[in-house]
Parts: C-alpha cells; sequence; structure tokens
C-alpha cells in the first residue's frame, strides 16, 4: 500500500465474489498461453504442416514415442514461467509504471508476485498435463 500510495481510508469495499471469479478466468487465460510456452512437444504440429496427413500422423506418433516425455518436469515449466514472468510480464509492468511515475520497488513487488505465480503455473502443466 505504501508503494501504491494507497491508505486503509482509501480502500473501498470490494465485490469479493466478483473479483476472484474474473481472477480465476484469467488465470485460465494466462494457464491456456503458458501451455505453449513450457510444453515443447505443442509446436509439433506445426512443422508437419502442409505434410500429406499419413505422413502427418506418422511423424507425429513416432516423434512422442520417441521425445513426447522430455522436458516434462515441474522444474523445467518453473524455468520456463520464470523466463516468461521476465521476458513477457516485467515489460508490460515496467512501462505501466514508468507512465504512472511508480517506484522500482513498486516493480519488483509486482514482478515478484507473477514470477512465483507463473513458475507454479508452468510447473503444474509441465508436471502433470
Amino acid at each position: 500500500m505504501k508503494e501504491a500510495n494507497i491508505t486503509m481510508g482509501e480502500m473501498k469495499p470490494a465485490k469479493f465474489a466478483l473479483i476472484l471469479t474474473i481472477a480465476f478466468v484469467f488465470s485460465l487465460m494466462i494457464a491456456n498461453v503458458l501451455q505453449f510456452v513450457v510444453i515443447h512437444q505443442m509446436s509439433l504440429a506445426s512443422i508437419v504442416n502442409g505434410l500429406p496427413q499419413a505422413e502427418q500422423d506418422a511423424f507425429l506418433t513416432s516423434t512422442m514415442q520417441k521425445y513426447g516425455h522430455q522436458f516434462r518436469t515441474f522444474k523445467h515449466g518453473a524455468l520456463h514461467g520464470f523466463i516468461f514472468s521476465l521476458f513477457a510480464v516485467l515489460p508490460l509492468i515496467g512501462m505501466h509504471c514508468l507512465y504512472e511515475n511508480k517506484s522500482v520497488k513498486y516493480v519488483l513487488i509486482h514482478l515478484g508476485y507473477w514470477s512465483v505465480s507463473l513458475m507454479l503455473m508452468g510447473g503444474v502443466i509441465c508436471q502433470w498435463t
């Protein structure tokens, strides 16, 4: 609150059910995009695009049998979640905070939150999907 220049008196009662519902929907949207970042096998279909269907099926089947479970760990997903937070989230937060004249500490607080969130989300997606 100190870094955001908000006092307790300025805090308004919120509709928490609505806030949590919208936050959940936004989290699902983020997870939907993050799966393409943390799971390398998601891009295989683009490699065979344009080939006859039989060749696509043969390539995808053999490749997934051989490499389908490589780099599918919680740790690897967390790494990609962190990289995503640095190269996608930090620039968005940074630009927003530049225009609002916020402090570096404010940026780091938000970056820390999103880094941890995306690391956990990436790890879970990569390990268990």
